[in-house]
């Protein structure tokens, strides 16, 4: 995270991630940085359909869904403090197209089913 300007209160937001409604855009989670460092396994890569979709809709998402979606695959709704390109998250292809996400949060594997829509 970046904090500007570099003030007492800038540095209580980051460090103990407590913000006010005025300060709520100092915790921005950026999906970008995650994408960049996500590995695929089973059969994904970065261009297949079913994660394409997955990061068009992560990308839309507002804080409180963002940080939900961390919460279902890390098991914490917080990004760590160097930031998300530091977490080492999988995102493993499920051969059932029928079921719904599951996640290992001791490992942050996301278990994704290869969907044939959006």
């Amino acid at each position: 995270f970046q904090c500007y300007p570099r003030t007492a209160q800038c540095y209580s937001v980051v460090l103990c991630r407590r913000a006010r409604k005025d300060h709520l855009w100092l915790l921005d989670i950026d999906f970008k940085e995650l994408e960049k460092v996500v590995k695929y396994e089973g059969g994904f890569s970065e261009r297949s359909s079913t994660i394409r979709a997955l990061w068009d809709i992560l990308h839309g998402y507002d804080l409180t869904m963002k940080k939900a979606f961390l919460f279902f695959v890390t098991g914490s709704d917080r990004a760590p403090i160097r930031g998300l390109s530091s977490l080492k998250m999988t995102i493993q292809r499920e051969a059932d197209g029928e079921n719904l996400p599951c996640s290992r949060t001791c490992s942050s594997v996301l278990l994704l089913p290869d969907y044939a829509t959006r």
